[in-house]
């Protein structure tokens, strides 16, 4: 008994410790992002490549479709008559048997594809956009947009862009914001501001 007392006290201390944390980050010069960007697939629209792309899409598999080519979610360029894509067999977001993302393009007359995070860096090369630093940072990390603005804000630096996201956690549910520092194409800091909210509670999955 008090083995359970003594861990629920150090789970209080660290959360209040978290919360007295986040209040003490200055919003104040940052942006909401925008509620679009709450869902992950609505970020590929806004990749704008180092490299001249004749026709790129991005495509989702999901479920029982991951052996089949998946849906579309964005593309640009015009792709050439005749010219066909695969599955690749492999995804830079998700997991099987869950959902796979990944980029098949056509550079120079040749078929390609993005399978990896690492490919994904390089395939957008520098940081043109917040939207893209969010992209960035929700590929290498747990964390995503979230409508309050603790856990959803950016603001654009001298170097680069300022994001706080949010790193969601199912047991005891609360949410952290997440706070990155985004240059070029590398995530140069990344800082725990601490819990801004605390349901209570835990999701079992």
């Amino acid at each position: 008994m008090k083995k359970i007392f003594l861990i629920v006290a150090l789970l209080c201390t660290d959360l209040f410790a978290l919360f007295a944390q986040n209040k003490k980050f200055d919003y104040s010069s940052y942006k909401q992002i925008p509620s679009e960007l709450i869902h992950q697939d609505s970020l590929f629209k806004y990749i704008i490549p180092d490299k001249s792309y004749t026709y790129w899409e991005c495509v989702e598999t999901s479920g029982v479709l991951l052996l089949n080519y998946g849906d579309v979610i964005f593309y640009k360029g015009n792709q050439p008559f005749g010219v066909s894509f695969k599955n690749p067999g492999y995804g830079f977001w998700g997991s099987p048997p869950y959902s796979k993302i990944y980029i098949p393009y056509i550079k120079d007359g040749e078929i390609g594809y993005v399978t990896s995070i690492d490919e994904l860096k390089t395939f957008i090369g520098d940081i043109d956009n917040f939207q893209e630093a969010i992209l960035l940072a929700e590929t290498s990390d747990a964390v995503r947009v979230d409508t309050d603005m603790k856990g959803g804000a950016y603001k654009e630096t001298s170097n680069g862009y300022e994001l706080v996201l949010m790193h969601y956690n199912n047991c005891p549910e609360t949410y952290e914001a997440i706070h990155f520092t985004v240059e070029n194409s590398k995530i140069l800091k990344k800082e725990n501001l601490g819990v801004y909210k605390n349901p209570g509670g835990c999701w079992i999955y």
